[in-house]
């Protein structure tokens, strides 16, 4: 069984700032709670800087950042169809057009009937001309950002995947892919800001631990 992972501050499985008890991923979730919202000017920024994109590489070079990962295996997991998937599941076609290899590697898959993507694509319609229809006015988040609180907000209060797969209508490895995507994500958002906390000179005392 692999070692819990610590926070590198108290080199103990509890988060250093608030105390509770970090998941085997190192994630904690009363952080999380505090924190997840992005500022609206943070959101602003990030969706001038999508329109903005010219590269043609967007999944490709994130995949890069975000996982630190080679080119080949940024490109590998671009074309792979779960990815492919959990993309159009979370609403981000744009994202597939705005990169070259994703929009080959759907194109291809369109091509060979792949079963999985043609129902990704078909749930990704139905969904896109079912919220057309239903239009309210006033401020809402995007389809994409619900689905992914809906995914931890479900799981958290002890949802299977499959559970989850039929409330949002998708499939249950579909769900699964993106859980793990997601909270991926999160815990390295989190593990660079304890690194940073790390080197800080002005770190907070430690908290007391929640058993």
């Amino acid at each position: 069984m692999p070692a819990p992972i610590t926070d590198p501050r108290s080199g103990r499985p509890y988060c250093f700032d608030c105390g509770h008890r970090l998941t085997n991923k190192g994630i904690c979730w009363n952080c999380y709670d505090r924190q997840h919202q992005e500022s609206q000017e943070d959101s602003r920024e990030a969706i001038e800087r999508f329109k903005s994109y010219r590269d043609g590489r967007w999944l490709v070079d994130s995949v890069m950042a975000e996982d630190c990962l080679s080119e080949a295996q940024a490109i590998a997991e671009v074309r792979d169809p779960v990815f492919i998937g959990i993309q159009l599941f979370f609403d981000r076609l744009d994202r597939i057009l705005a990169d070259r290899v994703a929009t080959e590697a759907l194109r291809q898959l369109l091509i060979e009937d792949h079963r999985a993507t043609l129902e990704s694509v078909r749930d990704f319609l139905s969904q896109e001309f079912k919220s057309k229809k239903g239009a309210k006015r006033g401020p809402k988040a995007k389809r994409g950002e619900y689905k992914e609180r809906e995914v931890l907000r479900l799981k958290r209060a002890g949802k299977t995947n499959g559970e989850i797969a039929k409330i949002l209508g998708t499939k249950e490895n579909i769900v699964a892919a993106a859980y793990n995507n997601i909270t991926n994500k999160i815990a390295r958002r989190q593990q660079e800001k304890r690194r940073a906390g790390l080197a800080s000179p002005d770190a907070p005392p430690n908290r007391p631990t929640n058993n």
